[in-house]
Order: C-alpha cells, then sequence, then structure tokens
C-alpha cells in the first residue's frame, strides 16, 4: 500500500517539491474510501477533517445557489479537494458527490500540523502549493461567473 500512497501524492500538484521524508510522513497516515456513483462525501456546511485526493473516478463540486444547486467543477485522478481545512476551521464550502464509483486517498488535517512541526519548510512549500492550486480554481470560477453573468 505504502509504494502506491506515494505513487498517489506524487501525482498531486499540491504535493510538488515535497521531500521523501515529508512525503513518508504523509503515507503513514493516509487511507483509502470508495464512494459508489451518486454517494455524497463532503456536505456543504459540515466542518472539515481530512484532505481527498482523487485516486480513481470523478467527483462533482457543487454549491447551493438561491436557484438550487450550481455545479462548480468536475474534479478527476490527480486532483484534491478539502485543503481549505488545512487553512481554517470553517465548515465546508460545496459538496462534493462521486459521479461514478470513485476512489479516494485521505489525509486527516492533523497530519499537516505534524508536517509543520517537523518540518516547517516543506509545511511551507506544501501552502504555498496550495494557494496557488486555490488561486487557479478561484480564477477558473471567476471566468465562468463571468461568462454566465
Amino acid at each position: 500500500l505504502d509504494r502506491t500512497v506515494l505513487t498517489d501524492l506524487r501525482a498531486v500538484p499540491i504535493f510538488a517539491g515535497l521531500d521523501e521524508s515529508a512525503l513518508s510522513l504523509l503515507v503513514q497516515r493516509a487511507r483509502r474510501k470508495c464512494f459508489e456513483p451518486g454517494a455524497v462525501i463532503l456536505r456543504e456546511g459540515e466542518t472539515g477533517g481530512e484532505l481527498y485526493l482523487v485516486t480513481n473516478g470523478l467527483v462533482s463540486v457543487v454549491k447551493q445557489g438561491p436557484h438550487g444547486k450550481v455545479e462548480l467543477a468536475k474534479l478527476g485522478v490527480g486532483e484534491s479537494f478539502g485543503e481549505m481545512c488545512i487553512l481554517d476551521n470553517q465548515p465546508r464550502t460545496a459538496t462534493i458527490l462521486a459521479d461514478k464509483v470513485t476512489e479516494l486517498l485521505c489525509l486527516p488535517t492533523s497530519v499537516f500540523h505534524d508536517l509543520w512541526e517537523v518540518a516547517p519548510m516543506q509545511f511551507g512549500t506544501l501552502i504555498l502549493n496550495i494557494a496557488r492550486d486555490l488561486s487557479r480554481r478561484l480564477r477558473r470560477i471567476d471566468e465562468v461567473f463571468a461568462a454566465t453573468h
């Protein structure tokens, strides 16, 4: 399991630049979860405590709007969600649904605190990568919003 988990972590952009010891710490705490099509993985408004990496399948990111649900994005293999819970303790901002049979690698937020304690430079690299990824996603959503309004 450890080798495949390590391979899965290396495929995710937010873990780019992390060294073997940092990745090893994450591997030790990672676990897999599988979801059937239509399953709710996360619900908007719930408190979060895990970061998720899509290792197989596809998910939809859905937000409740004034006129019903709005799909913000689809995330596939190599993409992640739930990373905002590493940055703050706010409720989840969207619902995540499995579009088909989906396998996720789950990392508890506590492992990121552990990473900060033992390897602050590696933690800094991770946070910078997360900030870049969130910025990219925000730009994409802004473009979609501007095109539809």
